[in-house]
């Protein structure tokens, strides 16, 4: 481990010291998180005696950030060939209602950075998160103030049907689809 560690941080070979090495561009196929990614335009040092390669800090940075950046890409085209909202439209949605980030996972659920990863594309959301944000967006502040006070819970409780319940709810409210 050591070693690796000083080989980042110098510019000689690690394998026979030479100062002799130069800076190549390479593409390459990985792993990463799961999701097979074709990479482009990533860098790497070569020893000129040895030919041994090796990652300063900066490369290793630099090619850590075209790994995101690619897996970011297939992750938004993973969301479109299953119809879910992109992370552009989630973050669209949340800013529509006044709610941060902190705010829409405490509402939503899915964990106290869900919504970061969620409009940053690290994360997809589940087809359930999914369909609550649009019945959501449909049904506007009623929908948020449904969520925030949890009303339904008391006829549940005492029996009623989860269906009527959502149903007294809304029809109480004149719900009328949010106008977008």
């Amino acid at each position: 481990m050591t070693h690796i560690r000083a080989a980042l941080q110098r510019k000689a070979c690690p394998n026979c010291g030479s100062g002799q090495a130069s800076e190549i561009t390479y593409s390459d196929t990985q792993e990463f998180r799961g999701i097979t990614l074709d990479l482009d335009g990533l860098r790497a040092s070569v020893c000129s005696q040895c030919g041994q390669r090796w990652f300063s800090a900066e490369q290793t940075e630099a090619n850590h950030a075209t790994m995101k950046q690619a897996y970011v890409a297939k992750r938004e085209q993973l969301r479109e060939k299953l119809g879910l909202l992109s992370g552009v439209e989630i973050a669209r949605l949340r800013e529509a209602f006044g709610l941060s980030q902190k705010e829409a996972s405490e509402l939503f659920g899915g964990g106290p950075k869900s919504f970061n990863k969620y409009e940053s594309g690290e994360v997809l959301q589940s087809q359930a998160m999914d369909k609550l944000l649009r019945i959501t967006a449909f049904f506007g502040d009623r929908a948020i103030d449904f969520l925030r006070h949890g009303h339904g819970r008391e006829q549940m409780a005492n029996g009623a049907a989860p269906r009527n319940c959502v149903e007294n709810r809304l029809s109480s409210s004149a719900a009328k689809p949010r106008s977008q």
